[in-house]
């Protein structure tokens, strides 16, 4: 009965645990996108104009 209670008990603190090191690497990963994302993103402008240009002949 005493072991059954220990590996209970052992079962709730891994599972909780391990939903704690989800939520930070969550968090990490989150805070990273939007401190990525307030730097603004860069034009695309030039991306479009190449993409949609006529292709050069080679020689």
């Amino acid at each position: 009965m005493k072991d059954l209670i220990t590996s209970i008990l052992l079962i709730i603190a891994l599972l909780t645990g391990g939903g704690m090191a989800l939520k930070s690497l969550h968090n990490t990963i989150r805070e990273a996108a939007l401190e990525k994302a307030s730097q603004g993103l860069p034009s695309l402008t030039e991306l479009h104009r190449s993409l949609k240009a006529e292709p050069k002949e080679r020689r």
